[in-house]
């Protein structure tokens, strides 16, 4: 008898850790997948603040001009950022004891590296953590199929785009003024705008934020109280109640009013309901949610597809007439003109 408790106290002491890892009732949820996600994204944070702080400057053209990129060394915070791995690394994995010293390690911008695919592991970990506890609670996985996205266009730009450009010094730097400068040689180099992908995930981006703008002002500007005015609106409410939380019928006047729609005779009675506010309805569509993260996808197959250096309606020089003369650019226009004024 006594064996038998003893083998059951051992076995609950694991299903005690799996029900602790696994609960939703936590104050935050950890599943299986934050049992990597959590550290990863600790180690990338720390190296992160350190390295932006006190890192040395980093060979990342690999020709001996260190480029310096931490508070200590003379930057900002608008012009710090975290200096990608030398070219001279390349696409090596260049962890800490590969190097000859941590000096070495540093000179060549290991920190980057480490930082880069913590982040990315642990950004997927978390997408797998939404997933896991969407599951747990019986939900869809919409948010984590809509984080893909964001994950999707981290990993091009971070991981995808180095690796056909043949070195992670061509991967974005840690910063803000980085990123502007990563963006602005990106243009220069492949001609991003004139890409259809981009053009696609710039559209679907802006409407898909006026869109929800839209739907979320109508909800929030016309909640029925349910509450006193000392007490928080969100009191009034719970999660899955059959009761309405907002008046459909005024969020359809507010948006006649703004939009034009001609619908204020036939507003009352059997219109009151969520299918006939068509802001509402499009919205509530898993296929219409996924705009935002569509767009994003697209943003990302745009950073793919030019990796490997497919060019985007570049023409070399001048264009041609029909004639088969070189067209005036704009410049040389205004000039003439100017001339003849």
């Amino acid at each position: 008898m006594t064996a038998i408790l003893e083998r059951r106290e051992s076995e609950s002491l694991w299903g005690r850790f799996c029900n602790w890892i696994t609960s939703t009732e936590n104050r935050l949820y950890i599943g299986w997948f934050g049992v990597l996600m959590i550290p990863t994204l600790l180690t990338a944070t720390s190296v992160f603040i350190i390295a932006f702080i006190a890192a040395p400057p980093v060979d990342i053209d690999g020709i001996r001009e260190p480029v310096s990129g931490s508070l200590l060394y003379g930057n900002n915070i608008i012009s710090g950022a975290i200096i990608p791995t030398s070219a001279a690394i390349g696409l090596h994995f260049y962890p800490i004891w590969e190097a000859a010293s941590v000096d070495e390690w540093l000179y060549n911008g290991g920190p980057y590296e480490l930082i880069v695919l913590h982040f990315l592991l642990g950004v997927a970990c978390y997408m797998g953590r939404e997933w896991e506890l969407s599951f747990r609670l019986g939900m869809r996985p919409w948010i984590a199929v809509a984080y893909s996205a964001p994950v999707a266009a981290a990993t091009a730009v971070f991981l995808i785009y180095p690796i056909g450009q043949g070195s992670f010094s061509d991967g974005m730097p840690l910063g803000i003024s980085g990123t502007f400068n990563f963006m602005i040689v990106f243009q220069a180099e492949h001609n991003i705008l004139m890409h259809p992908f981009h053009m696609l995930g710039v559209a679907g981006v802006f409407g898909g934020s006026l869109f929800s703008a839209m739907h979320g002002s109508l909800v929030t500007s016309s909640l029925i109280r349910e509450t006193t005015e000392n007490e928080s609106a969100n009191e009034g409410y719970r999660f899955g109640q059959e009761e309405e939380t907002y008046n459909i019928v005024a969020a359809h006047v507010n948006e006649s009013e703004h939009i034009g729609s001609n619908y204020h005779a036939w507003m009352e009675g059997a219109f009151n309901t969520i299918e006939n506010c068509w802001l509402s309805q499009w919205l509530s569509r898993p296929e219409e949610q996924l705009l935002i993260p569509i767009s994003l996808a697209s943003s990302s197959l745009r950073a793919v597809h030019l990796s490997s250096n497919h060019e985007t309606s570049r023409k070399e020089g001048k264009p041609l007439d029909k004639t088969k003369a070189l067209r005036k650019i704009w410049e040389e226009n205004k000039a003439a003109a100017s001339e003849k004024g």
